[in-house]
């Protein structure tokens, strides 16, 4: 268990815009996508995403294998501007050279989003 909650650790970054930087660093040494999830304050369904996608060990660490996390928050973190979030929370599929390669708008059921981020990934991981 200590070394999942490790491996689960050092996979996340729980960060700020800056933390950008460095997932797309380690997204191109470790040949992964990064998962850039945006959220607001009081938010229902950023809670809701949170609680049932983030804070899910299982799926956490199905994520983890793929993505760097990114998770930022509108009130207290600088969003980047080639991010155009129009609903919260949004969550965006990058490679490690800043390109978007697919956005999830708004709150979708962990399920969903599971099958959805592991399709985007299986498409894409020839291109890492």
């Amino acid at each position: 268990m200590f070394r999942f909650l490790l491996f689960v650790f050092v996979s996340v970054i729980f960060l700020n815009a800056s933390a950008l930087t460095e997932a797309f660093k380690e997204a191109k040494k470790n040949k992964k996508l990064i998962l850039v999830e945006i959220s607001k304050k009081n938010c229902p369904y950023c809670i809701a995403l949170d609680r049932e996608v983030f804070q899910n060990p299982k799926l956490l660490q199905k994520i983890t294998q793929n993505y760097i996390i990114v998770k930022l928050q509108r009130e207290k973190d600088e969003i980047p501007s080639f991010l155009q979030v129009k609903f919260y929370p949004t969550t965006y599929l990058l490679k490690s050279d800043g390109t978007i390669v697919d956005e999830i708008p708004g709150y979708i059921k962990s399920s969903d989003f599971s099958e959805f981020i592991e399709e985007v990934y299986r498409q894409e991981k020839k291109f890492l």
